[in-house]
């Protein structure tokens, strides 16, 4: 498992790059079916905005997310945000959108 060796699971802001090799990893093997997903989270944490998550989502709906001990020091992960444009804690639209892609756009994505 090439992803588990390049960096600690816990390490803030290694979700990116967890998903870039694991991306990487299962095309290798010849899976496709899974989704790559650019979202947030909502902390067990009195927070005023979501945070930004990167996980990967397989068709059958098993979450791959490895990275996810980094939010245990805020008390865990509250809420998953995989669709649409989240709200901040007064209900207002946040700046970015949910983003799904699929294997070979998120690669190409990230080359760019």
């Amino acid at each position: 498992m090439i992803w588990f060796s390049i960096l600690k699971t816990y390490e803030e802001g290694s979700c990116d790059r967890v998903a870039i090799e694991k991306t990487k990893e299962l095309l290798n093997e010849g899976r496709e079916d899974f989704t790559v997903i650019e979202g947030f989270v909502w902390l067990d944490y009195d927070d005023e905005y979501p945070t930004n998550h990167t996980w990967i989502e397989f068709n059958d709906g098993t979450l791959f997310d490895p990275s996810i001990n980094q939010f245990d020091k805020y008390g865990g992960i509250e809420e998953r945000i995989s669709e649409g444009t989240p709200v901040d804690d007064e209900g207002e639209e946040y700046n970015k959108p949910v983003k799904r892609y699929s294997p070979q756009e998120y690669l190409k994505m990230c080359k760019e």
